[in-house]
């Protein structure tokens, strides 16, 4: 827009008061581009950044857990355990029912540890 407003300028099809009358609004676009532009570009690092942190955690529950204070081994534990843990008196500890996570985890876990050929030779 900024562009053909000059060449129109130039080419004498835009008088100078409609130039400046058009001109701040145009100034006034490109500025709220850039913002939004600069805005993504941090929502994007911020989300990378956060998908990182996310992908190496995951992969070490044990050292995740280890290195966590309550509020985040709370999360933790109700990401991975969304039913809870419930007490079982006969077993004398805290028994997990399997959730839609851990399946899932099983299953990639089966999945990555397939040797040979599935349907036999």
């Amino acid at each position: 827009m900024n562009q053909n407003l000059i060449l129109a300028k130039l080419r004498g099809e835009v008088s100078q008061a409609d130039f400046d009358a058009v001109k701040p609004s145009i100034a006034q676009a490109i500025a709220e581009i850039e913002s939004s532009q600069k805005a993504l570009e941090m929502e994007s690092g911020t989300m990378a950044a956060f998908i990182e942190a996310t992908e190496r955690k995951t992969l070490n529950l044990v050292a995740t857990w280890r290195a966590a204070g309550i509020s985040e081994r709370q999360e933790l534990q109700n990401a991975v355990f969304p039913e809870g843990l419930p007490y079982s008196t006969k077993h004398g500890f805290f028994e997990p029912s399997k959730s839609s996570i851990i399946n899932s985890f099983v299953d990639m876990m089966l999945e990555m540890c397939q040797v040979g050929v599935p349907d036999g030779i």
